[in-house]
């Protein structure tokens, strides 16, 4: 009986002594952990759409968050007062920071190596007086390592980003279709050892809605202020198969606009969609092709012949040609022929002396027309006649940089009643075949011939206006098509 009384005597006393080991032996919840301050440094990638590559940064704002993960499973909300390219963001944290979010997420979490976050379906833009302030690139989501206190961020997103302009009206909202029902919004992860491009995880939808709030107006512009912008942040990968495009208007009435090109982007890149001219009461009729309704039969293209969008100059072509080459010369031109030093056209022949056989034609036939036999009938290269009613009822300016871009190149801007405002935009780019080209000149082709050697392109080069001149035919100079339905054209312009 002793040595069990001994025994009951020593529990309480064993069980004292447990409870006095020291705290480290115990798991202490990280939320329960010292949290010490910390500043990490951070910059931001620019979007760049030539190279994904760039540069330049992106500039934070004053009250900006980001998510902050340590190597012991902390995620804290850090912000920075700062502005500017490179700025300090602050807060408290258990732990060795190891990778950052941006813009901040609550439910954004670390998984392993991979970041896990949301890409909303659903957002809202302000509209003070009617007119947007959108921050789609602004805070567009990012995301970085952390060394030694410095983050670097890169997009994990590219955006498509379409110009919105209508005479008067007023928009509620914008939406973004995949054709193919790929994810576009939803649940994503990236991993922060990877390519740096987002991976839908689930919860998605295949649709992404703009709201505007109240609603955007679109009074017409010719300057573009006043344009409405709709910047999408796009998965890499989706839009393969193309997209719809819908806008609905204060009346409830949907203009779409839908193309089965692919329109995927890649991570950090901005992609320009040709200008949106909305007609609720009309829709257009080549969805893959825009073009620019200035009040006449004939529709100037939004963009150049092989071109991704207007600021880029596309395709070359000598004239009657329909294909690019690495080289343009008189000996590789398509209707050129030297036999013993005795030059010959084989086509396109209005003199005895310039080939064997007179045609006497001087404008293109549709067979060696590069417009039509790229985008189908009812497209072809412009006339003259077709450049001189445009300027009746436009305005044609000659610009060193449009709407900031850094691109030059002329504008087109329509006067007449009813489709005041509606724009174009033609880049210069210069032509190949010739070291005298200067990339900052603005040159398309039209299709009627000058003389034996030469054709008709429209050009800045000699003066501070859009005017025709002539070029050599070998030349390449790129093609702005228009579109007349398959109407004849009249007289030898």
């Amino acid at each position: 009986m002793k040595s069990l009384f001994n025994i009951r005597t020593l529990v309480p006393g064993i069980l004292f002594s447990l409870a006095l080991l020291p705290a480290c032996e115990q798991a202490i919840p990280v939320d329960e952990q010292k949290r010490e301050k910390v500043a990490i440094l951070a910059t931001r990638e620019e979007f760049d759409g030539e190279t994904r590559a760039s540069t330049t940064y992106t500039s934070w704002s004053a009250g900006a968050s980001i998510n902050v993960f340590s190597d012991s499973g902390d995620n804290q909300k850090f912000s920075t007062d700062e502005y500017g390219y490179s700025v300090h963001f602050h807060g408290e944290l258990t732990g060795q920071p190891v990778a950052a979010f941006f813009p901040y997420q609550e439910s954004a979490k670390m998984k392993g190596n991979s970041i896990e976050f949301e890409l909303p379906v659903v957002r809202e833009i302000q509209c003070p007086n009617g007119y947007p302030v959108d921050d789609y690139s602004v805070n567009s989501p990012a995301f970085s390592k952390i060394v030694e206190k410095e983050a670097v961020f890169k997009h994990v997103c590219g955006l498509l980003v379409f110009v919105v302009q209508a005479g008067v009206a007023t928009i509620q909202r914008a939406v973004l279709s995949s054709l193919e029902g790929e994810m576009l919004g939803g649940t994503f992860s990236v991993n922060l050892d990877g390519d740096g491009a987002a991976t839908y995880v689930g919860s998605g939808a295949d649709s992404l809605v703009i709201n505007c709030v109240p609603e955007c107006a679109l009074p017409y512009s010719w300057s573009m202020q006043h344009s409405v912008v709709f910047g999408f942040r796009i998965p890499v990968g989706t839009l393969s198969g193309g997209f719809r495009f819908n806008l609905v208007d204060s009346d409830g009435r949907v203009f779409s606009l839908q193309t089965s090109k692919d329109n995927s982007v890649l991570r950090s890149e901005r992609k320009n969609m040709p200008s949106v001219f909305v007609d609720f009461n009309h829709k257009p009729v080549m969805p893959d092709v825009l073009y620019v309704d200035i009040g006449l039969p004939v529709k100037w293209a939004t963009c150049n012949l092989g071109a991704e969008t207007p600021l880029d100059p596309g395709a070359y072509y000598a004239w009657g040609e329909l294909e690019e080459k690495e080289s343009y010369t008189w000996e590789n031109y398509k209707f050129f022929l030297d036999n013993f030093g005795v030059v010959r056209f084989t086509k396109y022949v209005t003199t005895l002396h310039s080939g064997e056989n007179m045609d006497s034609k001087s404008r293109l036939d549709p067979e060696d027309d590069a417009a039509t036999q790229s985008l189908g009938s009812g497209w072809r290269i412009p006339t003259q006649d077709d450049f001189v009613e445009a300027q009746k009822l436009s305005t044609w300016l000659v610009t060193g940089n449009y709407l900031g871009t850094g691109v030059p190149g002329v504008v087109f801007v329509s006067d007449a009643p009813g489709y005041e405002g509606n724009y174009g935009f033609i880049p210069a780019g210069g032509v190949k075949g010739t070291s005298q080209s200067n990339p900052d000149n603005t040159y398309v082709w039209t299709s009627r011939l000058y003389d034996p050697w030469s054709a008709h392109v429209l050009s800045t080069e000699e003066s501070s206006v859009f005017a025709a001149r002539d070029l050599y035919r070998c030349v390449g100079v790129p093609i702005r098509p228009v579109f007349d339905g398959g109407q004849e054209v009249n007289g030898d312009q």
